[in-house]
């Protein structure tokens, strides 16, 4: 598809805990999903709706066309999009999630991005940054290269900056693994911790989320559009 339509169309963002909250508004039949929300949209607009599972952190986009919208008494509108048939796949993959929640783990190479980021990492307090460069990228956590790396199960910072949004983003993670290549650099596996209730936290996810999205809208590992 032309990415100039990508372009023209409106993301609506909705929040589920879980992904079994999906399934309760979903007609498997039908392909439809219903939702409520203040938004007005227009009979057959195309439009992309954009899902945030909290309990996991993660994102997924479906590309819909609104089949129909009913107007409640509370200025709310009850919508009902039928996603693409095209997009089965993701359905597929979410409803393993469901059955599965340990999915998100064994399927982390489906939601990890391939990116070239320049980064620093520190231990827990932060007072020495050893540079590093970020080789792929996801809510759940980052694949790091580097002349240095840290120990298994240590925790640490990880800061970079988004190149969509000229903005910094400091999370804190656990390194998983750690692997010494022969040119002598390490590859480190860092699962960002999301437990923390900072308010800082929970703008760099944000950060994050907005990266994706302009990432698998324009296909750039930079996230920028042409």
């Amino acid at each position: 598809m032309n990415m100039d339509v990508y372009d023209s169309m409106r993301i609506h963002f909705i929040i589920k805990e879980t992904v079994e909250d999906f399934f309760t508004s979903y007609d498997p039949e039908k392909m439809e999903y219903t939702f409520n929300t203040r938004a007005v949209f227009n009979q057959d607009e195309e439009c992309i709706l954009e899902f945030f599972f909290n309990s996991y952190a993660e994102i997924e986009h479906f590309r819909v066309k609104i089949v129909k919208m009913t107007r409640l008494n509370n200025n709310t509108n009850t919508i009902v999009a039928q996603i693409q048939s095209k997009q089965k796949q993701k359905i597929n993959f979410l409803k393993k999630l469901s059955s599965d929640p340990n999915e998100w783990i064994s399927q982390r190479t489906h939601r990890r991005h391939p990116v070239q980021i320049n980064a620093s990492w520190s231990l827990e307090k932060p007072s020495l940054w050893h540079p590093c460069e970020i080789k792929d990228l996801g809510l759940g956590g980052a694949q790091i290269t580097g002349s240095t790396s840290p120990p298994i199960n240590s925790q640490l910072f990880v800061r970079f900056l988004l190149p969509n949004l000229q903005s910094s983003v400091k999370l804190k993670g656990e390194v998983v693994w750690n692997q010494r290549e022969n040119s002598g650099n390490s590859r480190v596996g860092v699962r960002f911790l999301r437990n923390n209730p900072k308010q800082n936290t929970k703008k760099a996810f944000k950060k994050l989320r907005q990266f994706f999205r302009d990432y698998r809208i324009h296909g750039k590992i930079d996230g920028k559009p042409e």
